[in-house]
């Protein structure tokens, strides 16, 4: 699990969704799993996993 926290705001930015990206690569060459990428801010939380689920299941940008 990785954890960034960001100033006032959970809304994850498209840097999070690089860094994301760019730690399950590096996740998978060593032979482990990223199990989610939580982006912490103004007293909540959001799952980067949770929402690329709810993309892929509904289609949505």
């Amino acid at each position: 699990m990785c954890i960034t926290i960001q100033v006032g705001n959970s809304n994850p930015s498209t840097q999070d969704y690089e860094v994301t990206k760019k730690l399950e690569q590096a996740a998978k060459i060593i032979g482990i799993e990223l199990l989610d990428h939580i982006v912490i801010g103004n007293n909540e939380y959001t799952s980067i996993k949770t929402i690329e689920k709810w993309r892929s299941k509904f289609g949505k940008e």
